[in-house]
């Protein structure tokens, strides 16, 4: 097999690329979300074809908005399954350096992803979901049947306080009057508008380059949703490894780029909670085939 030039990218087709990426190609991630590094400076990037056309105007959209993300350079697609070829980020993730950051380092990093956010947030929908489907992927959101292409806030809201009001572990019995007005009390307030965010800012996801500035990466989640959904996102992330000044720096890099919604991240915890432990809930059923979205 001749070698790779990633100059002539555009002149390959698909059958040619893919012989690269099962041949030469040097995977860098495990699956599902694999990144193959192809060339210096290429790498491909495993999606979901059902994802695809958010994640790619995800991507490009934040590109518009002067974040740095890297420039797609080519998609192919074979049996269901996508690759994004695209321009590689020189350095680390953040995962990778955060042991060895200062707190006035993790403090200007938090800083330029503020701005990053801020840019995002300027842009908004009266509905949820991906930029182009509609379709809701988000890990706050899923059950059995999942919301309607491009929900309404009242729709978001809705599903919420379903799962708050749910009485827990025994479906039959209505939980405790007391523990029931705790839940309520704890849902968002009703958003009159949805608005552009990243909705995965784990450290995994966020790369540190050789002049230390941030690169956002991997927009398969990306969307139309709650303000709070981006924290609550961040606050879901653990590192077992990371000790006590790892872990209380990652709360004020948090803090500083996105702000804090406690209220709800419990709201949503809870939710997620009880969406996935009840049968009708889960996503997945096994024995049952998943019905289509209402």
């Amino acid at each position: 097999m001749p070698n790779f030039d990633e100059n002539r990218l555009d002149e390959y087709s698909d059958e040619q690329l893919l012989d690269f990426l099962d041949n030469i190609g040097t995977p860098l991630t495990p699956p599902p979300c694999a990144v193959t590094l192809l060339s210096p400076n290429l790498v491909a990037k495993v999606v979901s074809f059902k994802i695809l056309t958010d994640a790619v105007a995800a991507q490009n959209l934040a590109r518009d908005l002067d974040i740095r993300v890297p420039k797609i350079r080519r998609i192919i697609t074979k049996d269901g399954v996508s690759y994004i070829i695209m321009d590689r980020v020189d350095g680390l993730t953040l995962e990778e350096c955060w042991p060895s950051l200062g707190l006035f380092a993790t403090i200007k990093l938090a800083c330029e992803l503020r701005k990053f956010v801020r840019r995002m947030q300027e842009v908004s929908s009266l509905t949820a979901g991906g930029l182009k489907t509609g379709e809701c992927n988000s890990f706050w959101l899923e059950n059995y049947y999942g919301l309607p292409v491009h929900a309404t806030p009242s729709g978001v809201q809705s599903f919420i306080m379903f799962w708050l009001r749910y009485p827990g572990e025994n479906p039959r019995l209505y939980p405790d009057p007391e523990m029931h007005r705790k839940y309520i009390t704890l849902a968002p307030s009703l958003p009159t508008r949805f608005v552009f965010i990243y909705q995965d800012l784990a450290p995994r996801n966020i790369m540190i380059d050789k002049d230390r500035r941030i690169w956002l990466v991997d927009w398969n989640s990306a969307g139309f949703y709650p303000v709070h959904f981006e924290y609550v996102g961040m606050q879901s992330f653990h590192c077992e490894s990371w000790h006590i000044i790892d872990t209380l720096r990652w709360w004020i890099f948090c803090w500083i780029s996105v702000g804090t919604y406690s209220r709800e991240r419990q709201a949503l915890d809870k939710v997620r909670e009880y969406s996935v432990s009840n049968v009708f809930g889960r996503s997945i059923v096994p024995g049952i085939r998943k019905h289509r979205r209402l």
